[in-house]
C-alpha cells in the first residue's frame, strides 16, 4: 500500500540517485583501466535503481489520486529518459578504457 509519505520517500531517493548518477557520469572521463570498468558498472547499477525507484514513485502517485504528483512524475520521467537516452547513445561499455 502506497501512502503520501512513501511517495515522498521515493522522490527523495530518486533525487539522491539522480545526483549520484550525474556526478558519476561526469567523473567517467577522469578514470582509466579497471577503475573505469568499475565506475561504468556502478553507473549502470545507478540507472537501474533510478528506473526501479521511478516505478515506485509512479505507483505511489497514481494510487494517491493527487494531480499535483502527476506533474512531479512527468518531470522525473524526463530525467529517467535523459539517463536512458544518454546510455543508449553513449553505451558505457563502449567508452574508451
Amino acid at each position: 500500500c502506497f501512502t503520501m509519505d512513501s511517495y515522498y520517500d521515493y522522490e527523495r531517493e530518486f533525487s539522491q540517485l539522480s545526483a549520484e548518477a550525474t556526478r558519476s557520469i561526469g567523473q567517467l572521463a577522469n578514470v582509466r583501466g579497471e577503475q573505469k570498468k568499475r565506475a561504468i558498472r556502478d553507473v549502470e547499477k545507478l540507472v537501474e535503481r533510478l528506473e526501479y525507484t521511478f516505478g515506485d514513485m509512479e505507483n505511489a502517485a497514481r494510487n494517491s489520486g493527487q494531480v499535483s504528483l502527476q506533474t512531479n512524475i512527468t518531470e522525473s520521467r524526463a530525467l529517467v529518459l535523459a539517463f536512458l537516452l544518454f546510455s543508449a547513445h553513449h553505451p558505457f561499455h563502449l567508452l574508451s578504457i
